[in-house]
């Protein structure tokens, strides 16, 4: 399990299998993959057609259900992924330059030392204009981290750490669950408010950063060019990074071209 995530940016692959339908099958012949992998390294060779497991699936009602099924059918499902692969070269929201790389996901349970990191990632007093906007909108918008709450109390699902972390203001404390619904469970995230997510975050520079250049970025008077020019992607993945933060750095560069691309990032959690 994990959350989901697709620049939502329009493709012939997404026209003909529709973005559900490709992250549905990515996740299954990935799913199927890595059972058959693991039998594979325990000694055991039977035929693909001979392997079941239990997958879990959202059901519409948000309920989850298990259901076996068997890794051929899934890795078959998945085959036809195959014959759009050429569309995903030089896609601009190809951010991995591999097949489908407008797709992510990060994993759960979101580790400890991930939310310490983001928590990092705040601007602080030194950095007065996005301090006070981060203030104000937590304020005004009214992000108290009660959702994220009720996954957090599903003990080692959602968030490894059953305790809520919090960054200390002279303000107030910003918890690690209000960092979490004003990314997570707002739906789909929108591009002027990715941009916002990006200056928090740290993953764009805030030098020189003032009213007017973030009035300049909300009206998007940049050309895509010039953004990534001046803005670069600041975020870039050390070897020494935990598997989770290695998992919000990829997030943030696809929230990133989201916002590059002016179309909205798809979120599943």
């Amino acid at each position: 399990m994990g959350i989901d995530y697709v620049i939502n940016y329009p493709c012939l692959p997404k026209d003909a299998l529709t973005t559900e339908g490709i992250v549905e099958r990515i996740k299954n012949r990935d799913r199927a993959e890595q059972v058959v992998n693991l039998y594979r390294q325990q000694g055991d060779h039977r035929p693909v057609n001979e392997i079941g497991f239990e997958v879990t699936y959202r059901a519409a009602d948000g309920s989850d259900q298990t259901k076996l099924v068997v890794a051929s059918d899934l890795i078959d499902h998945a085959a036809v992924l195959s014959d759009f692969q050429a569309e995903c070269i030089g896609c601009p929201a190809n951010r991995t330059e591999q097949p489908f790389g407008c797709f992510g996901y990060l994993n759960y349970p979101i580790a400890n030392e991930a939310e310490i990191w983001l928590l990092e990632q705040l601007p602080s007093e030194s950095d007065p204009v996005l301090f006070l906007m981060l203030m104000r909108g937590i304020s005004e918008f009214g992000y108290t981290g009660e959702t994220a709450r009720t996954l957090r109390d599903q003990v080692g699902v959602y968030f490894a750490n059953p305790d809520t972390l919090a960054r200390r203001y002279a303000e107030m404390d910003v918890t690690t669950d209000v960092v979490f619904e004003m990314t997570f469970q707002l739906g789909p995230i929108q591009p002027g408010h990715a941009m916002m997510l990006l200056l928090f975050y740290n993953a764009i520079s805030r030098d020189a950063i003032d009213p007017q250049s973030i009035m300049a970025l909300t009206r998007r008077e940049l050309s895509a060019d010039e953004f990534m020019e001046r803005y670069p992607f600041t975020h870039e993945i050390n070897l020494n990074d935990h598997p989770s933060i290695i998992d919000f750095k990829r997030f943030l560069k696809a929230l990133y071209l989201a916002y590059v691309l002016n179309v909205e990032l798809l979120l599943d959690i």
